[in-house]
């Protein structure tokens, strides 16, 4: 993402957390540009960082996007910490933004999750604005979707909310995923 000139001459679709990105490699055969970002790529894409996050939501306000995808990290969100036996939780239903008294580590692990949930949501908002697809997926299951800047996106007029099963698409693993979706049926 970093290395596309500037101005772009064209429009394009952004994946956002995109790891593998295997959704862009499939988006590549639908639109003429994909671009990636993913802190996997170096420093640079570390959307912890304010000036990184306002490279993107100046790409959206520039109209420069014609799709967006976030694939949100979703550690700090998860369950799994609710398993008798595991690590202290995180987070519960009534304080997803994180539960008080967390360790120093666990305050940090909550305090990332928080600050990324924040920009995928105002990257959401950002969309809804200027009326581009966009979509974030998280676990089914995931207190992300608790929090209150994602559920107000989540009740806009234009979001819907819908979920799969990965195995319906041939993987041997269930994994319920949530998504919220923007401008999409």
């Amino acid at each position: 993402a970093r290395e596309v000139p500037r101005p772009f001459k064209v429009t394009f679709f952004l994946e956002v957390f995109s790891g593998s990105g295997k959704l862009a490699s499939c988006m590549a055969r639908h639109v003429c540009m994909v671009v990636t970002w993913d802190v996997l790529h170096g420093h640079d894409y570390d959307l912890s960082v304010k000036a990184n996050q306002h490279v993107i939501f100046g790409w959206i306000l520039a109209g420069w996007i014609v799709g967006l995808h976030l694939g949100t990290p979703c550690s700090s969100f998860s369950r799994v910490r609710d398993r008798a036996g595991g690590p202290p939780r995180l987070r519960s239903d009534d304080c997803p933004l994180g539960l008080p008294s967390l360790r120093p580590g666990d305050h940090a692990a909550v305090r990332l999750g928080n600050r990324l949930m924040y920009f995928s949501a105002r990257c959401l908002r950002l969309c809804l604005h200027k009326h581009v697809p966009a979509t974030l997926e998280n676990p089914r299951m995931s207190r992300i979707w608790l929090c209150g800047s994602i559920a107000a996106v989540a009740r806009h007029q234009f979001a819907s909310f819908d979920y799969v099963d990965f195995c319906m698409f041939g993987t041997p693993w269930k994994k319920p995923t949530g998504i919220l979706a923007c401008f999409l049926d």
